[in-house]
């Protein structure tokens, strides 16, 4: 039998079909969970990484790679060509360049990370407003119910108490919680929202540095702006705080960043990051002062002796062995110079002088005396 080759053309029979074609498109997958959240089933997979997703986690995961798409290109090579010699050091506070993308890019991610961080802040608050009102209904309700009220139960037995006995006595509390309810006395809890003023709004500026040059009241104020030294309103301190620390112990010393808190309790060092509903205790006696070291990212605890760093981000406490303690007594207080990146310390002993410390170098580099 003599065989024949056979030629591909676009034509078809009806009855014949194209070869396979493997696409990746989203597809239900029943059997699988999100990759995400991994608790939903998943409903389509990426054709960029081929992990599944729900439909809730999809649209974020879309959202994620886009962005992630648009850093590619400050990796590309004509971007580092032009730009990552020229790179500034990340101590300087002003770039002097009038493109400098590494600079702007920095303190946009930081404008967001600091308005994420206070929404944050916001939602927790409003959550443990929450807890608290839930908590406030469990106490009503174990007051009411007979069995806890005859064996004057503390908080912490009505607890466990309700846990074992729940199965038994569930419809007797959602009896009460009815009765509570209905009460012409128990006030409504609603949710409200107000619209919240971006004071600080970013966008990117072009400067035309000719103008500024022959108009020197055009040029950007590197200070305060008047919008800023305005926010604190008096008239307006009354209202509730976003933040309040309860039973501080007897602690005297308190420093702050826009993210963190930073106080003593006691014998205790305890930190609390605004956007957590938990502080952190790190054992240190004697903390006579604390202040916030912006441009380091970092903190200054002072006691009697020594002065140390605390790194709010891993929880870490070292101590500065190159500050040494001068003659001049105990140290006291401590501040931060944001200007001239220096630390400025004084002693216990009346008419202390005050002495600076560079603290990229460790080395003290001013000092003045009492007058």
């Amino acid at each position: 039998m003599s065989s024949e080759r056979v030629s591909k053309t676009t034509s078809q029979k009806p009855n014949q079909h194209h070869e396979p074609i493997t696409l990746a498109l989203p597809i239900q997958e029943s059997n699988s969970k999100c990759y995400n959240c991994q608790v939903k089933d998943a409903a389509a997979v990426c054709i960029g990484c081929y992990d599944s997703f729900c439909i809730d986690c999809i649209a974020a995961h879309r959202q994620k790679t886009l962005n992630d798409f648009g850093e590619t290109i400050y990796d590309s090579d004509l971007f580092q060509a032009l730009f990552r010699p020229s790179m500034p050091d990340k101590t300087v506070a002003t770039s002097t360049l009038k493109l400098d993308p590494f600079s702007i890019k920095r303190k946009i991610d930081k404008w967001e990370e600091d308005l994420r961080s206070k929404v944050e802040m916001i939602a927790n608050t409003a959550r443990s407003d929450l807890y608290a009102r839930i908590h406030d209904r469990y106490e009503t309700i174990f007051k009411r119910y007979s069995p806890i009220r005859e064996k004057n139960f503390d908080r912490e037995k009505a607890r466990r108490y309700i846990e074992q006995k729940l199965p038994s006595i569930k419809e007797n509390l959602c009896g009460i919680n009815s009765v509570i309810e209905d009460l012409p006395g128990t006030k409504s809890i609603r949710f409200e929202s107000d619209k919240i003023d971006l004071v600080d709004k970013m966008k990117i500026v072009t400067i035309d540095d000719r103008a500024s040059r022959a108009n020197p009241k055009s040029r950007p104020q590197t200070g305060h702006s008047e919008t800023e030294l305005n926010l604190l309103e008096i008239n307006k301190l009354s209202q509730a705080p976003f933040k309040k620390i309860e039973n501080l112990g007897n602690g005297r010393a308190i420093g702050a960043s826009d993210k963190f808190i930073v106080y003593t309790d006691d014998n205790d060092l305890c930190m609390i990051e605004l956007s957590k509903p938990y502080r952190v205790v790190i054992p240190l006696q004697g903390v006579r002062d604390v202040c916030w070291c912006p441009e380091a990212d970092y903190f200054i605890a002072l006691t009697k002796k020594h002065v140390h760093i605390l790194n709010p981000n891993t929880n870490e406490l070292h101590p500065v062995d190159k500050i040494k303690l001068s003659s001049e007594g105990e140290l006291w207080r401590c501040t931060y110079a944001s200007d001239s990146g220096t630390l400025l310390l004084c002693y216990s002993q009346r008419g202390s002088p005050i002495e600076e410390w560079k603290l990229n170098s460790l080395k003290k580099t001013n000092f003045w005396e009492a007058p």
